[in-house]
């Protein structure tokens, strides 16, 4: 992205989109390597951008660069080198094998997929592709009027024959009523496809397949991508799209742009009961200009970056992120080796501003349901809700201190004012709950016990569940074990300069991760996925899999699933070796937010 912020935040790096900063970096790069086993391919040729060839009233689009695009990147950057190790290949096809079954399980006429189909997949990714909506109101197959209308564009070029052979199999395959009516669209001949209640319509344009959801989008795109000149008022020409949303770099593979401000809410079905006109209108969600992201393979970095532009004033949803700040009060409560991840979040805006949103769009004989929200959650707190929002001043830090990401070695914090008010509130704040407190220096711990939760047998009652805070002149801790909660507080008061620090804001790969960051943030989030004990990872994922699928045996009366191994014959260890961190950021200004993360 072009932003000077973004610019500045980032060096020589090239562009990339973006997941959010607070997003786990396990769940991250399992994501990636997901992501990768399905849709990376060998190298062909790049074909010209179809975004330019988009009409000026597309208002969202999604554009696959084609894998192709990767053809410089494969043997440097992190992430496809692990996916291309020779040692996950049984594991790619452990992936295949279980789409196949789900497929078979969705659709019993289906065959599943198999390793040709997922060949024939992997080749047709190899060219680019945009999906997209288009603001233009169109007539629905029902005669009403539809706010948007989709497309899909398919570069073909040396693909033809799959198009053929995907559209001699899809009707045998589907499961409920399909046809496809030759039906001439413009000079072409096309197909109206029926598959069950939903009508679209095919074209091959040239090197292009086209598919839309409604005859007059049909007719828009045709003539621009077949016309040899470039047509007049091309979506990528028109000054609405802000420079900080114009993408382009080494390695990019996906990218997103939507500008909202181009659907108009009035065509959305009404509804009695709310009304999401006014709604939108409230949160100045109007006044969000654009929103865009992008994913890139660089040469040695995989970097996911985005962008939310409009309005960030004082009632608008984009203020709930907190103003900026170059240091983070929670950082002192990671150690060296720990994942953290901390957001600024004005809470009190965040309440004011759905509340608000709430109340207009709401009927005139519903108009007290927020006042009852409100008045409710005074009775339960023993405050009103915007002051015992306000005891939370902005920091949110959610650290994982061990490397299987155990979630009962996380902590939480929040910073806060006000730790008498704070303590009144926690007296309150779960109905049910029982609290003891237990006074330390300045440090007050409450133990907070919940009520038995029923999963019990008549033999072996279940335990109260129970969860540890530490309540200090300026901060929440919160933790499912208690020794885990002494340790953060014991971190806290140790200065990060002194010799007995291990404190996270040391680590040499942090501090260079944070030097390539804007200098003020309203997120930051770092992880060593080198030290991470994936194995641990994995099999705890897998036996949160495992149990929800024999739970759901249980419930239908039916046999127990096979066990679910996600990487069979893989060492969960070689991921070590290819991936070392994962680092996000986000920033706000008076133009919008600003999201970055990077894997190395």
């Amino acid at each position: 992205m072009n932003h000077p912020n973004m610019q500045r935040a980032n060096g020589a790096v090239a562009p990339g989109p973006a997941f959010l900063p607070s997003t786990p970096a396990v769940a991250r790069c399992l994501v990636l390597l997901c992501f990768l086993t399905f849709f990376a391919g060998s190298a062909v040729g790049q074909q010209n951008s179809l975004v330019d060839r988009l009409p000026a009233n597309t208002w969202l689009y999604l554009h696959w660069r084609g894998t192709s695009s990767l053809a410089g990147t494969n043997d440097t950057n992190s992430v496809l080198r692990l996916w291309r190790d020779p040692s996950f290949a049984a594991a790619r096809q452990s992936f295949i094998d279980r789409l196949s079954q789900d497929a078979k399980q969705r659709n019993p006429k289906s065959q599943g997929l198999t390793q040709e189909n997922a060949n024939d997949i992997l080749s047709l990714l190899e060219n680019q592709a945009v999906f997209g909506l288009l603001s233009e109101p169109a007539t629905a197959p029902n005669g009403g009027a539809k706010p948007a209308s989709s497309f899909l564009i398919y570069d073909a070029t040396g693909k033809q024959h799959l198009i053929d052979k995907f559209n001699a199999e899809r009707g045998k395959n589907s499961a409920s009523t399909f046809t496809r009516t030759p039906i001439l669209i413009s000079r072409f001949t096309g197909y109206k496809i029926l598959n069950g209640k939903s009508t679209s319509y095919e074209v091959q344009a040239g090197p292009y397949f086209v598919r839309t959801d409604t005859l007059e989008t049909m007719e828009a795109l045709l003539p621009r991508l077949t016309s040899p000149r470039r047509m007049a008022a091309s979506f990528d020409e028109i000054a609405a799209v802000p420079s900080a949303c114009r993408i382009a770099g080494q390695g990019s593979l996906l990218n997103f742009l939507a500008l909202p401000g181009r659907l108009n809410p009035s065509q959305m079905p009404p509804n009695a009961n709310f009304d999401f006109a006014a709604f939108i209108k409230s949160l100045h969600l109007d006044q969000v200009h654009a929103v865009c992201g992008n994913l890139a393979f660089e040469p040695h970095d995989t970097r996911m970056r985005g962008a939310v532009l409009g309005d960030t004033s004082q009632g608008s949803i984009l203020n709930i992120l907190g103003d900026g700040r170059e240091d983070f009060a929670t950082l002192a409560l990671a150690q060296s080796g720990s994942a953290y991840q901390c957001s600024i979040l004005d809470f009190v805006a965040l309440y004011k501003t759905l509340m608000a949103g709430i109340a207009a769009a709401l009927p005139p004989d519903k108009a007290g349901f927020a006042a009852g929200i409100d008045s409710l959650a005074s009775t339960l707190w023993g405050m009103p809700p915007t002051e015992a929002l306000a005891l939370f001043t902005g920091e949110f830090a959610s650290i994982n201190l061990h490397t299987d990401a155990d979630p009962t070695r996380a902590i939480y914090a929040f910073s806060i004012q006000r730790p008498d008010r704070v303590l009144a509130l926690l007296q309150h704040v779960i109905p049910g709950a029982s609290t003891t407190q237990k006074q330390d220096g300045d440090t007050t711990y409450v133990t907070l016990t919940f009520p038995q939760s029923g999963k019990g047998s008549r033999a072996a009652p279940a335990e109260p569940s129970q969860f540890f805070f530490a309540v200090t002149p300026s901060m929440m801790i919160a933790s499912k074990r208690q020794d885990i909660l002494r340790d953060a507080v014991v971190r806290l008061h140790t200065p990060p300069s002194s010799a007995q620090s291990d404190s996270l804001s040391n680590d040499p790969g942090f501090k260079r991760a944070r030097a390539t960051m804007h200098s003020k943030l309203a997120a930051l989030s770092y992880s060593d996925l080198a030290r991470y004990n994936w194995a641990a990872i994995i099999n705890t994922i897998e036996k949160g899999m495992n149990e929800r699928a024999e739970a759901e045996a249980r419930r239908d009366g039916k046999p127990a699933p096979a066990p679910v191994h996600l990487l069979p014959g893989f060492d969960p260890a070689t991921i070590s070796r290819y991936l070392h961190s994962s680092s996000g950021s986000a920033w706000k200004d008076s133009t919008g937010i600003y999201f970055d993360s990077v894997i190395q």
